[in-house]
């Protein structure tokens, strides 16, 4: 069962830092360059060979979208190896990923609020509700 648990808190954190990194990325910055920055982390393979075939943009992006990329490098491959392990431990596909969905949205309803001013509603707190009451109910 700790497995398990670990397994999702795995999945729980990547999907996370995904969105965090997401949601934080300049509204000008071209996603073409964000996608290429986070899968050269995650896939260093890429970035090697877009470099040895000189297909990579020469100029060094800012710091802040460098950032950003990375984040969401490092956040792909925790929530794709989290998923198969807890898959491989017993999470149901019917299920399970909703359950780690609701899990991730009640962790970033607080980080939307207080880092990106996201408004909160009576209806968002109930949604959280509801969300935990469906976990607990979806947990045989």
């Amino acid at each position: 069962m700790k497995s398990l648990l670990f397994a999702i808190a795995v999945v729980v954190t990547g999907q996370v830092v995904y969105h965090v990194a997401a949601r934080g990325a300049p509204p000008h910055a071209s996603p073409y360059v964000i996608i290429a920055i986070a899968y050269g982390v995650a896939l260093l393979v890429t970035v090697i060979a877009g470099l040895v075939a000189h297909e990579l943009s020469a100029e060094i992006p800012p710091a802040g979208l460098l950032l950003r990329g990375v984040a969401l490098g490092c956040a792909v491959p925790l929530v794709e190896i989290g998923y198969i392990y807890s898959y491989r431990r017993g999470l149901p596909i019917s299920t399970g990923p909703l359950t780690v969905l609701a899990i991730a949205t009640i962790v970033l309803l607080p980080i939307g609020v207080v880092h990106f001013r996201d408004q909160l509603s009576w209806l968002n707190v109930l949604g959280t509700v509801v969300a935990a009451v469906g976990i607990w109910l979806m947990r045989a």
